[in-house]
């Protein structure tokens, strides 16, 4: 059994009213509840340390997870894409992961450079007067010669043939860019 020692403790009116109240209604006498209170106090700074180490773990144990998820996603990814291509993409990261290090607070600046096999999607325009076009052969899935548009419709536009004007439904049409255009 421990060794019980005593203390003289001087305590405000309302607090000591308080202690009075709480040992009448859990039916034990002051220095029990003035025990337990201290007891509480020792174990929260226990508890404290013992919290620092619990972090502690979840957080070597988060970092394990980030690091099984990365050699996972990495290897999927290297099973769909070459290892070239792979090794762009990763380069291509870091860069951006220290660009995102020296100015965390503002990433929208952060420029944003676009593979070199990236191709680019040709735009889409309506048909105009003068734009050259090339008509569907019928029954054919080949195209006939190159012919300059007159007048455009909704549906349809009329190209100047070498019999004279005639109309075409659009989706026969295949528009030819300029040669400026193609040179590009």
């Amino acid at each position: 059994m421990s060794e019980i020692r005593s203390i003289t403790l001087n305590l405000k009116a309302a607090v000591y009213d308080a202690l009075i109240v709480a040992a009448k209604a859990s039916g034990s006498d002051e220095s029990d509840l003035v025990e337990e209170a201290l007891q509480l106090l020792f174990d929260r700074t226990a508890n404290q340390s013992l919290l620092a180490t619990v972090e502690g773990l979840i957080s070597a144990r988060l970092e394990n997870f980030e690091h099984s998820i990365d050699e996972r996603f990495s290897s999927s990814i290297e099973q769909h894409i070459s290892k070239s291509e792979f090794q762009q993409l990763k380069a291509e990261l870091a860069r951006i992961q220290t660009m995102i290090d020296r100015d965390p607070v503002n990433p929208a600046q952060l420029e944003v450079i676009a593979p070199p096999t990236a191709e680019i999607a040709p735009s889409i325009r309506q048909l105009e007067v003068g734009d050259f076009v090339q008509i569907r052969d019928v029954d054919s899935p080949y195209f006939m010669e190159k012919l300059q548009i007159v007048k455009v419709g909704i549906v349809r536009a009329s190209v100047a043939t070498h019999s004279g004007e005639q109309s075409f439904l659009k989706r026969e049409l295949r528009f030819v860019p300029p040669d400026s255009e193609i040179s590009k």
